[in-house]
């Protein structure tokens, strides 16, 4: 689906539910508006172009709202709440936090990554929406193993407010959907059937869900800082343990930069040894470094 006036949702006048192109009638007789600007819709269901709906323009001027901006995210958005309403079943997305260990076989620190959350299911309960949580109104407040859990739909011109970043209540979790990265699975649906799209979505798919809160992420982040610190502690006693190179001082670099220097002073970045010498390699790592001024 292209970017314009185009939506897959529209909101039903006598019901005011909000339903999918592909299960109204075709034409002006959908009986549908804009969830976003309120403008009557047409349903655009053709053979060769994607299933749609459309802005009606009508010839009378006081009978014809100006189409908006943000239809399709609008729609998209009212529809999220919808659903959820009805019971949601949720896949939540991975958040990791990087950090190193020291390899004792190999010698070496090498790159980990600790886990906060996996990707994982999650059955939202209790329920409400267009709600308050932090002070925001946010588009799903429910509940998970008995603590909040909120989902924000973003797009352009409503980014996640910075109070969903810390909010009130810590043992909570806050998610955002960004809504563009819906257009690309839309974009495969055919005959208008966006709604098993979006539930796909929320069910099975990871793509535009991210971690705005999660409550373990702080500890999380300070265990695998930790972890790093300790990792070059133990490098660092492993180099000195070693000791130097057996032909230190006799191989160096064309490009040594103690060419030239007398008993200069020394600070290595890798292992911080501290030496003074004519020698620009360190005698506990064998690291090459430039003396200090």
């Amino acid at each position: 689906m292209r970017l314009g006036n185009l939506l897959p949702f529209g909101q039903d006048i006598e019901s005011g539910e909000f339903v999918d192109v592909g299960n109204v009638p075709n034409g002006d007789k959908c009986g549908c508006i804009c969830p976003s600007c309120k403008t009557l819709l047409t349903a655009r269901q053709g053979e060769k172009n994607e299933w749609h709906f459309s802005h009606k323009v009508r010839k009378s001027h006081n009978s014809t709202k100006v189409p908006c901006d943000f239809s399709f995210y609008v729609s998209v958005r009212m529809m999220i709440r919808q659903i959820s309403q009805a019971g949601l079943d949720l896949k939540v997305p991975l958040l990791t936090v990087p950090s190193k260990i020291y390899d004792e076989n190999k010698k070496t620190i090498l790159p980990e990554i600790m886990h906060v959350v996996r990707r994982e299911d999650i059955n939202l309960q209790d329920i409400r929406v267009g709600e308050k949580f932090s002070g925001v109104v946010v588009d799903v407040l429910a509940s998970v193993g008995g603590y909040p859990f909120v989902i924000f739909v973003s797009y352009k011109d409503r980014p996640v407010p910075a109070e969903l970043s810390n909010p009130e209540k810590s043992k909570a979790g806050v998610i955002e959907f960004e809504a563009k990265t819906l257009r690309e699975a839309f974009q495969k649906t055919k005959n208008g059937q966006y709604l098993e799209a979006l539930k796909h979505f929320l069910m099975n798919g990871t793509d535009g869900k991210r971690w705005v809160y999660h409550p373990r992420f702080k500890e999380v982040e300070q265990k695998a800082f930790t972890q790093s610190e300790n990792a070059k502690t133990q490098n660092k006693l492993a180099l000195r343990k070693a000791g130097p190179p057996k032909d230190w001082g006799t191989s160096r670099s064309p490009t040594s930069t103690a060419y030239g220097f007398q008993n200069s002073t020394y600070l290595c970045k890798n292992c911080s040894w501290k030496w003074k010498s004519n020698v620009a390699v360190c005698p506990q790592c064998g690291t090459e470094e430039k003396p200090l001024k």
